[in-house]
């Protein structure tokens, strides 16, 4: 009888723990797969939106509280040169911070340390890193706030069968001794405060084909592994131009070109105020 007992318990741990296994197992298959679809450039009247679209791929369950993370390399290492940012409290900066409406409209978040040497703000080192960063959606959830009482704007939910867009930087024309192209770069307080950064490319160049590299990561609750996208911006001296071009999951899916981009928008202009 004793011995009838035990056998019983153990085929019932048995029984319980294969039920626990199998469960775990079913609810792993209906985890959600995402995955990157096509770059949509939105234009405005001074600038080029680039957002990304992610899709709900398969699964049984909703990608909630979805994340996406940026990175940014150049001539494929990781940082950006510190003559690519526009360098606060310059005049150039200040050029720039005019003709936008609101004083943190360009005051971007990445750190970088200056020195003040020959009249004018200058980065103390060559290089400035912008790793695993938040991204804004273009329909977040509320989470909260963060840095001034703004609104976080980095989270959103992708219901099974649904969609997100990522916005990843605007386009924008202005001339400061040159014309130049200036990349907003948003951070997760979306695209009217505070961006990571301003970098500036200048139309007409003579040497540099180096790429700038901006990987983006969607990770996300209830995901089987996150997706990935990239976007890379390079110079061609054959087209006198610059390139961007989109890869999803490692494909390439779509080529554009800056000047035809920008051909309708608006240079910047310095607002009276």
């Amino acid at each position: 009888m004793h011995l009838e007992s035990v056998i019983a318990g153990v085929i019932g741990i048995i029984g319980v723990v294969l039920g626990f296994l199998l469960n775990v197992m079913y609810e792993r298959t209906r985890r959600a797969w995402l995955r990157f679809g096509d770059l949509h450039p939105y234009s405005f009247e001074q600038s080029i939106r680039i957002l990304l679209e992610v899709k709900y791929d398969k699964g049984g369950l909703p990608a909630n509280r979805a994340v996406p993370f940026l990175t940014i390399k150049y001539g494929g290492k990781e940082g950006i040169p510190s003559q690519l940012l526009v360098i606060k409290n310059n005049s150039e900066y200040v050029c720039v911070n005019s003709c936008f409406q609101g004083p943190k409209s360009v005051d971007y978040l990445v750190p970088i340390k200056c020195v003040f040497r020959d009249g004018a703000w200058k980065p103390n080192t060559e290089m400035v890193i912008v790793r695993s960063e938040a991204l804004p959606w273009t329909l977040p959830v509320y989470i909260g706030k963060g840095k001034e009482g703004y609104e976080y704007k980095h989270v959103t939910h992708i219901p099974v069968g649904g969609s997100g867009k990522v916005v990843l930087f605007d386009i924008y024309k202005y001339e400061y001794g040159s014309k130049n192209y200036l990349l907003k770069v948003h951070s997760e307080y979306g695209t009217d405060v505070l961006p990571r950064v301003l970098l500036k490319l200048p139309v007409e160049q003579e040497n540099s084909e180096d790429k700038l590299e901006f990987e983006i990561t969607v990770c996300a609750e209830n995901l089987r592994g996150s997706t990935t996208a990239k976007v890379v911006v390079k110079y061609l001296k054959t087209e006198k131009d610059y390139l961007l071009k989109y890869y999803a999951d490692k494909n390439l899916i779509k080529i554009l070109k800056f000047k035809e981009l920008s051909k309708d928008i608006r240079e910047l202009k310095p607002s009276a105020r």
